[in-house]
């Protein structure tokens, strides 16, 4: 569902959006799949991906949709697993008008991916990595989210 950019950007400058996120790992659960932004909020930051759940759209129906459109993946959703949920607050935004922030509820699922061929980014994204769910350097969210899951 298409929300104009200025309606978006008030809406995120008034109230916290409900989001979904998958943090996928490798069979082993030693290291976890980052796709680097392209955007704000930490555009050149390694980070999961997902985004916002639409009106009337189910949770599993946000998660399945968002997997396709930013990583060309056909999850099935008893492939998923729930894992919590994560308040992320940013000072900056995408959109131009967003002078508080950004505040997300968001809604983690988690996925074992065994190889990375099929991957497929959109344009949020401009490259993928596996990290070690152990490094010191990951995004302070990235370490609550691997705590959360595992």
């Amino acid at each position: 569902m298409f929300i104009n950019k200025i309606l978006y950007a008030q809406i995120l400058d008034a109230i916290p959006v409900l989001t979904v996120d998958i943090v996928i790992f490798n069979p082993e659960k030693n290291k976890v799949l980052l796709f680097k932004r392209e955007n704000e909020p930490l555009k050149n930051i390694y980070y999961t991906p997902g985004g916002r759940v639409n009106k009337n759209e189910k949770l599993n129906d946000a998660i399945i949709r968002k997997s396709k459109e930013e990583l060309g993946l056909n999850i099935e959703i008893n492939k998923l697993q729930y894992c919590g949920i994560i308040e992320e607050f940013f000072e900056n935004s995408n959109f131009d008008g967003v002078s508080n922030g950004t505040h997300h509820i968001n809604i983690l699922y988690k996925f074992i991916l065994n190889d990375t061929n099929s991957i497929q980014l959109d344009k949020q994204h401009q490259l993928f990595d596996w990290f070690s769910i152990d490094d010191t350097n990951l995004h302070d969210y990235i370490k609550d989210k691997i705590r959360i899951c595992l």
